[in-house]
């Protein structure tokens, strides 16, 4: 496979994972409803954001404090959950669920994003220990 093939397909990968994470939040948050297409749209502007802010972060030699990172991740999850999300999920009886509600939805998402870098960090901890 070329390199911009292989870039391709785990761009589409890595965005239809994270719109699978946060259809879960939504549906762990209140049994939230949250349409595929627009879990794909945020899954996707998330992932273009979040590699651009890792981007400046590296430009700005400040890549390797893991502190930044997280703080910095868990912000911009935030800011675009809530912008993105407040008019796109909607709750059981068809209302919209506001800012207040779509904040606690990203935070959901970044708990289970963060809960599975850890763990997939653990497992390649063990594997490589074991060579």
């Amino acid at each position: 496979m070329t390199t911009p093939l292989r870039l391709l397909v785990s761009l589409i990968v890595s965005a239809a994972f994270w719109a699978l994470i946060i259809k879960l939040a939504a549906r762990i948050y209140r049994h939230t409803n949250l349409s595929w297409k627009h879990a794909l749209q945020f899954a996707l502007l998330l992932f273009v954001v979040v590699f651009g802010l890792q981007f400046g972060l590296a430009r700005l030699k400040v890549v390797g404090n893991l502190y930044v990172g997280f703080a910095s991740g868990l912000v911009v999850i935030l800011a675009i959950g809530g912008w993105f999300l407040k008019d796109r999920a909607f709750t059981q009886r068809g209302e919209r669920i506001g800012l207040q509600h779509a904040l606690a939805l990203s935070t959901l998402f970044f708990l289970i994003v963060a809960a599975l870098g850890l763990a997939l960090a653990g497992v390649m901890m063990m594997l490589t220990q074991q060579r």
